[in-house]
């Protein structure tokens, strides 16, 4: 077996961890990866291609920030949670040498997560850039307006034009996330479709609205606007009248190491305090 080790190096708990679990894996005759720099070199995310898992130290965002960096590689992910809230992450650093033990033996399961794949058509390009979400896209005001004004489609049909602060699209995983602070549905994350949030819109009538996976979602700004197209508020770029921004659910999927398979309402209750 061999397992991979990606610590957020900005946290020293982190790293100190990460040579833990490396010196107990040793010791168990398990071969480990542990790159360095995986988020700014390449080569570095290339060294985890041949893995059986991959140990996450860090919060959410190291998390996500690591399925943008893996792309399609599809290895499953067990999260140790060192931030603030650790909705994504399955275990602590007070349980992780239990977490080791249940995975070096088999003693869990996998839940596979849906992303979204972000298409952002710039003017004059022939192809679009292409970005993968495991929480959520967002449309904002790039710029000090009052409102933006946001044509939306699905399936090339007009839908409705948005005045808003902005667009949240958020798949079943990043329910909880911004999404939820907008006034989004929780979503179970097994389920395959997706959300799409008005960010305080100025009308009563404009609701979060739940799509079905099959539906490709397009945002395109008013004449004169400009917005911000965010992918799990860690990179971005700007978008304006001429550039449009699909959204639909990726062929590819992440894999995350669970222990209890109702750990979703246990999260919603012990982490959200969900009915308290």
């Amino acid at each position: 077996m061999k397992i991979g080790i990606v610590a957020n190096q900005v946290k020293p708990v982190a790293k100190d961890i990460a040579e833990k679990i490396i010196t107990y894996l040793h010791k168990l005759g398990v071969e480990t990866v542990y790159p360095r720099n995986i988020y700014d070199d390449n080569s570095e995310g290339d060294s985890l291609n041949n893995v059986d898992y991959i140990i996450v130290l860090g919060g959410d965002g190291t998390i996500l920030g690591l399925v943008r960096v893996l792309g399609n590689k599809n290895i499953p992910i067990l999260g140790v949670n060192l931030g603030s809230l650790g909705f994504i992450a399955e275990t602590d650093p007070n349980h992780f040498i239990d977490a080791l033990d249940s995975l070096i033996k088999g003693d869990f399961y996998i839940s596979e997560r849906i992303m979204l794949k972000g298409s952002v058509y710039k003017e004059g390009s022939t192809a679009p850039k292409v970005y993968y979400s495991m929480n959520e896209f967002v449309v904002s005001k790039a710029e000090n307006v009052r409102l933006l004004s946001i044509d939306t489609y699905i399936n090339d049909e007009f839908l409705v034009n948005y005045k808003a602060d902005g667009i949240i699209v958020a798949c079943s995983t990043g329910s909880t996330a911004y999404n939820l602070s907008a006034g989004g549905p929780v979503m179970h994350p097994g389920v395959k479709a997706y959300i799409i949030t008005p960010i305080c819109p100025h009308t009563l009538s404009e609701r979060p609205l739940i799509v079905p996976k099959t539906e490709v979602f397009a945002i395109k700004v008013a004449e004169g606007q400009k917005g911000l197209f965010t992918i799990d508020g860690q990179c971005n770029e700007i978008i304006t009248e001429n550039d449009l921004a699909k959204i639909e659910v990726s062929h590819d999927t992440v894999k995350l190491v669970e222990f209890n398979k109702a750990g979703f309402y246990h999260k919603l209750k012990s982490r959200l305090f969900w009915g308290k």
